[in-house]
């Protein structure tokens, strides 16, 4: 993914919480490369309403 695109991604997880639909190329502990498709990403929320990091769910993925 491009910078710009990883950036427009992020914020918008920032301004909604979540995002939803995107794809991407990920590298499996094997060294394998994949896509990830069809993925929401949202933010972790600690009990005092910090945000603690992000998480994802995808459905469909493919190595390449």
């Amino acid at each position: 993914m491009r910078r710009e695109e990883r950036e427009s991604l992020l914020s918008q997880v920032a301004a909604k919480g979540f995002a939803k639909n995107y794809a991407g190329i990920r590298i499996s502990k094997s060294g394998k490369r994949f896509w990830i498709k069809d993925v929401t990403i949202w933010n972790l929320i600690d009990e005092n309403n910090n945000r603690i990091g992000q998480a994802a769910m995808y459905s469909k993925w493919e190595f390449i």
